[in-house]
C-alpha cells in the first residue's frame, strides 16, 4: 500500500494499524515492545478547504465541535528494543482540551495497539497537559506520586509514564 493512498483524516489512522499488524507478525516478541508518545502543539486557528477530502478542516475534532482548533494533539508509537516510530492518530483541539474525551481516546488507542500486536509498556509526554494525565490516574503532587497504572487491556503489565525531567519537590 502506498502512503499516498492512505487517508490521513483527524482521529485514528485505521489503515496504519492494518499495516502495523501485518508487520508485527514477522517481528520477535521483544521487538513489539513500544511506548505511546503524545504531544500537544499550538497551531494557527484557521479553517481551510481540503480538496482531497472535500471538506473544511481546522475545526476541533476532540471532541467534535464547530469551533476553530488552536492546538494539534499527536499520538505515535516508538519501539523500545527495535528502532521504529509511527504516527497512529492526531486530533485538533481547542485551547482547553476536553480531558475526559482525550483520556477515552488514549484508552481506545491502547486497546487498538494491543489488538494490533503492539505491546505498549510506557506512555510518554512532556506534561504540557496534566489534566489528561490526572484523568488517566497519574499524579505528580508532592504528597501523592502515581507513576504507573494498571490497564484493563493488559492486566499483567503496568503502564508507566515518563515525564520530562523536572523537580516537583
Amino acid at each position: 500500500m502506498k502512503i499516498q493512498n492512505i487517508p490521513f483524516s483527524p482521529g485514528m489512522l485505521e489503515d496504519i494499524f492494518l499495516i502495523l499488524e501485518s508487520r508485527m507478525n514477522d517481528m520477535e516478541e521483544k521487538s513489539k515492545l513500544c511506548c505511546l508518545v503524545f504531544d500537544e502543539m499550538s497551531i494557527e486557528p484557521k479553517i481551510e478547504y481540503d480538496r482531497g477530502s472535500d471538506s473544511n478542516i481546522g475545526y476541533c475534532t476532540l471532541p467534535a465541535l464547530p469551533t476553530e482548533a488552536s492546538k494539534a494533539l499527536l499520538f505515535l508509537v516508538a519501539g523500545i528494543c527495535k528502532r521504529y516510530k509511527q504516527v497512529l492518530a492526531y486530533h485538533f483541539t481547542s485551547a482547553s482540551t476536553d480531558n475526559v474525551a482525550a483520556k477515552n481516546f488514549i484508552l481506545t488507542l491502547l486497546e487498538k495497539c494491543e489488538a494490533s500486536k503492539l505491546h505498549v509498556l510506557v506512555l510518554v509526554c512532556d506534561m504540557g497537559n496534566r489534566g489528561i494525565l490526572n484523568q488517566l490516574g497519574f499524579s505528580c503532587r508532592k504528597d501523592d506520586i502515581q507513576y504507573s497504572i494498571l490497564l484493563s487491556a493488559n492486566k499483567e503489565a503496568d503502564l508507566c509514564i515518563l515525564y520530562c525531567i523536572r523537580i516537583y519537590f
